[in-house]
């Protein structure tokens, strides 16, 4: 039955917003089991394009019925994402579909480095959900894995919100191997376990994130933390 939907739709030539809508809805019915808990869960939402996202399949499901219009849906995808995120930056901090979002995005779009840099970012800084950026960033890792930015912002997930430095030091020792590497990565490679718990270290990874950071709300986001770090660490000095 969703192969006949399927070639219907392209049989009668539906114009491509209309076709991703049509997509979205098959994808739900590929995707029975997540629907059942979102109708326990809609109830909080008060925005109807937030209902939306509660019945969005995972990135699987989604693969399968988006075929020959991945790069569109994911375009879509992409930039509802940056818009959720931008509407909750600037209202209530309620970031709690992002990372849903960010998962379905770079399923359906994996080799975009800019795509992954925000959801990571914005996951661990913003969202506070540091544990929904890690696979994020092992997927990336997988897709670009000449890319030394991810297992840097993997090493500064552990290091500074898991309180693993262990795992920190690995990921920056790997970033470091890589071609291209910042000198940052390279000077924090060489750094000591106990000297990667400092807050200057901390200060030292945003102001290389907000450099590279495209969206102008992430880059908000990080210079707000920023600043809180730069006075947490004046308060320490003077006590």
């Amino acid at each position: 039955m969703l192969y006949i939907s399927y070639k219907r739709m392209v049989s009668q030539r539906f114009p491509i917003g209309r076709f991703i809508c049509a997509l979205m809805s098959m994808a739900l019915a590929a995707s029975v089991g997540t629907s059942l808990s979102s109708i326990q869960a809609e109830n909080t939402i008060k925005h109807s394009s937030e209902r939306e996202v509660l019945y969005m399949p995972n990135g699987q499901a989604l693969s399968v019925v988006s075929i020959g219009y991945r790069n569109s849906l994911a375009h879509l995808l992409w930039f509802t994402t940056v818009d959720y995120f931008g509407r909750h930056y600037a209202s209530d901090k309620n970031y709690q579909w992002l990372g849903h979002m960010c998962d379905l995005v770079t399923t359906l779009s994996p080799r975009l480095p800019h795509v992954y840099q925000f959801c990571s970012n914005m996951l661990s800084w913003e969202a506070n959900t540091p544990q929904r950026s890690i696979p994020i960033l092992a997927k990336a890792m997988q897709n670009l894995p000449n890319d030394w930015r991810f297992p840097y912002l993997r090493g500064v997930t552990h290091m500074f919100f898991l309180k693993d430095t262990e795992s920190a030091s690995k990921d920056f020792l790997l970033a470091a191997r890589l071609p291209g590497a910042h000198a940052i990565v390279k000077r924090l490679a060489a750094k000591t376990l106990a000297s990667l718990e400092t807050p200057e270290t901390a200060v030292e990874f945003l102001d290389e994130m907000i450099r590279q950071e495209q969206d102008p709300n992430a880059r908000r986001a990080l210079e707000h933390r920023r600043m809180d770090l730069v006075l947490q660490r004046g308060d320490r000095a003077t006590h």
